[in-house]
C-alpha cells in the first residue's frame, strides 16, 4: 500500500467542503486510486493547515498514475 498525504492552505475556508467532495469524487474516477480521507482543522491554531488529505494507491506506479491523471489535474 502507498500512502500520499498532503495539507493545504485555503484563502477561503468556506471552500474546504467543496475541495473534500471533489477529492472524494476521484475515487470513482481514478483507476489507480483506493481511498480517499479528507479534514479539516478544527483547533485553527496558527501552525495549523486547514486541510489534510490522504490517497492510497496499491502502490508508487498508481500514485504515478494519478498523478498524471487528467482528472486528479483539473
Amino acid at each position: 500500500m502507498f500512502h500520499h498525504v498532503v495539507f493545504m492552505k485555503f484563502v477561503d475556508l468556506d471552500n474546504r467542503a467543496e475541495a473534500a467532495r471533489r477529492l472524494q469524487g476521484l475515487v470513482d474516477t481514478v483507476p489507480s486510486l483506493r481511498s480517499v480521507q479528507t479534514g479539516a482543522d478544527v483547533l485553527q491554531t496558527d501552525r495549523s493547515w486547514d486541510f489534510c488529505l490522504i490517497t492510497r494507491f496499491n502502490d508508487r506506479a498508481g500514485y504515478d498514475a494519478y498523478a498524471v491523471d487528467p482528472a486528479h489535474l483539473e
